[in-house]
């Protein structure tokens, strides 16, 4: 699951993507869903993501700069 991170990462921070756009990634490199929604869960619990749910996208959360 943690080597999903990358790659869900670079996507959204690229641009919105929206949930379904995720989804359809997962399936074309053929990741195991059940690690793919856990990733998800993960980098939105972590703040890493978040989820505009009117406009149904992800976005990239920067990271605070560490003091």
């Amino acid at each position: 699951m943690l080597a999903l991170f990358p790659d869900i990462l670079e996507r959204v921070q690229s641009e919105e993507t929206t949930v379904e756009q995720a989804y359809q990634m997962a399936v074309e490199k053929q990741w195991d869903l059940a690690n793919f929604f856990s990733a998800l869960d993960c980098l939105y619990a972590m703040n890493r993501i978040e989820l505009d749910e009117k406009r149904r996208v992800l976005r990239y959360v920067e990271a605070a700069p560490v003091r």
